[in-house]
C-alpha cells in the first residue's frame, strides 16, 4: 500500500504540473511570441524558482517542525489546488470575455500569476515534497525500500511525461486549442491533485505517527530530514 500511494503521488505531480504547464505556456507565447521575448521570461521565472528553492530548503527544518511530516508533505499539492484554481479560473474568464489577446491589459497578469504558481510548485517539490516522500522509505523493509523506490522512480517520471504528452494530444485533438481545452484542463488537474492529496492522507494514516516522532529525536543525533535528503 505504502508504494502504491507514493506512486500515485508521484504520477499525480508529474501529470498535474504539466497539464497546468501546458495551459500557462500557452499563454506565455501569446504575451511573448518572439522566441527571444519568451526564453527572457522564462529565465527570469527559473530564477525566481532557484531563490525559492533555496529559501524553503532552509525553512524546511523549521516547517518539519511546525507542520509535521504529512503537513510538510501536502504543501505542494494544496499549493497547486489552491492556485491552480484560481489560474484556470481566471484563464477560463479571459477566453470566455476575449481578453486572451496579445494586447489584453489582463495577459500580462496571468501570464505572471501563472509564474508564481510555477515558482511555489516547483520550489515546494524539490525543498519540501521530495524529502518528505523520501522519509516514508525509512518506514518500510529493505526489499520494499529498494524496489518500491525504482519503481516509483521510473513509473513517476516515465508515465508523467508520457501521460501528460497523451493527454495534451487528445485535448488538442478533442477540442481544437489549448484555450478551447481549458475546462477540460482544469477539471483534470483538480482531479489529479484530489487523487494526490488522497494519498498523502493515506501515508498519513499508515505512518504519519511514526514519521512525526522521528523529529523528536535528541539534538545529538541526526535528524530524519537530514537522513532522508542524504
Amino acid at each position: 500500500p505504502e508504494v502504491t500511494c507514493l506512486a500515485i503521488m508521484s504520477v499525480a505531480q508529474g501529470l498535474s504540473s504539466i497539464l497546468f504547464q501546458v495551459a500557462w505556456k500557452g499563454q506565455l507565447r501569446i504575451l511573448h511570441p518572439s522566441p527571444q521575448a519568451y526564453s527572457a521570461f522564462m529565465g527570469d521565472v527559473q530564477l525566481m524558482s532557484g531563490a525559492l528553492t533555496c529559501t524553503l530548503m532552509l525553512a524546511a527544518p523549521w516547517l518539519f517542525k511546525k507542520l509535521g511530516w504529512a503537513g510538510t508533505l501536502s504543501v505542494t499539492p494544496k499549493a497547486a489546488m489552491g492556485l491552480g484554481w484560481a489560474f484556470f479560473g481566471f484563464s477560463i474568464w479571459m477566453a470566455k470575455g476575449g481578453f486572451l489577446i496579445q494586447t489584453s491589459s489582463w495577459l500580462p497578469v496571468l501570464v505572471w500569476g501563472g509564474s508564481i504558481l510555477y515558482v511555489i510548485e516547483r520550489a515546494a517539490k524539490f525543498s519540501l515534497f521530495k524529502p518528505a516522500e523520501e522519509m516514508v522509505y525509512i518506514t518500510l523493509d529493505e526489499e520494499s525500500r529498494t524496489k518500491g523506490k525504482a519503481a516509483v522512480d521510473v513509473l513517476g517520471a516515465q508515465v508523467g511525461k508520457t501521460g501528460g504528452s497523451f493527454m495534451q494530444q487528445g485535448l488538442l485533438i478533442c477540442c481544437g486549442t489549448i484555450v478551447a481545452a481549458l475546462p477540460t484542463l482544469m477539471a483534470a488537474h483538480s482531479f489529479i491533485v484530489v487523487l494526490w492529496l488522497w494519498a498523502v492522507k493515506r501515508l498519513d494514516n499508515m505512518h504519519g505517527a511514526e514519521l512525526e516522532r522521528m523529529h523528536e529525536i535528541p539534538e545529538d543525533e541526526p535528524d530524519a530530514l537530514s537522513v532522508a535528503a542524504a
